[in-house]
């Protein structure tokens, strides 16, 4: 088993959760584990794209303070083994109860900037199932294009 660097624990003692993962894809195998955190897009024709974007993962397993273990073999894919710190605080609850709106309804317009595609299409899909007004743009400059030919406000910027 290997670590994926960056991802090494300073301390592994202590209580974890396990999540396990196993993908039968074709990797670059024991030794270059870091590969598999890769962002790769596979362009499959005009309209299919297949994206891993395990790099994201590693970056939240290391915001929890957490690491990956991968064990793979050339052509035959990988398991990755992804270890949490367990927490043993109790959730604190409220004791009033708070109503909260079935649905969400907008009116305003919305200028959505998103490189990846299919996360763009599903968001404004969400938002104008919602009542808003949905811009759309795959990144910056396309977006300044838009806003400057937009007439009205635009409400509010949603972007990573």
């Amino acid at each position: 088993m290997q670590y994926l660097p960056g991802s090494i624990p300073v301390s592994i003692a202590g209580q974890y959760v396990l999540l396990a993962v196993t993908d039968t894809g074709h990797w670059d195998g024991p030794g270059n584990p870091g590969a598999n955190f890769r962002t790769v897009f596979h362009h499959q024709g005009a309209r299919q794209r297949n994206g891993a974007g395990t790099r994201h993962c590693l970056w939240v397993v290391k915001q929890s303070n957490g690491y990956i273990a991968v064990e793979s073999e050339k052509g035959k894919g990988a398991l990755f083994k992804i270890y949490l710190p367990r927490i043993e605080e109790r959730v604190a609850t409220r004791s009033e109860s708070i109503q909260v709106p079935l649905t969400v309804r907008g009116s305003e317009t919305i200028l959505l900037v998103e490189d990846a595609e299919p996360l763009r299409m599903l968001a404004q899909l969400f938002l104008k199932e919602n009542g808003y007004h949905v811009l759309t743009a795959a990144d910056g400059a396309q977006a300044q294009q838009v806003a400057a030919q937009t007439h009205g406000p635009i409400h509010l910027l949603l972007t990573d």
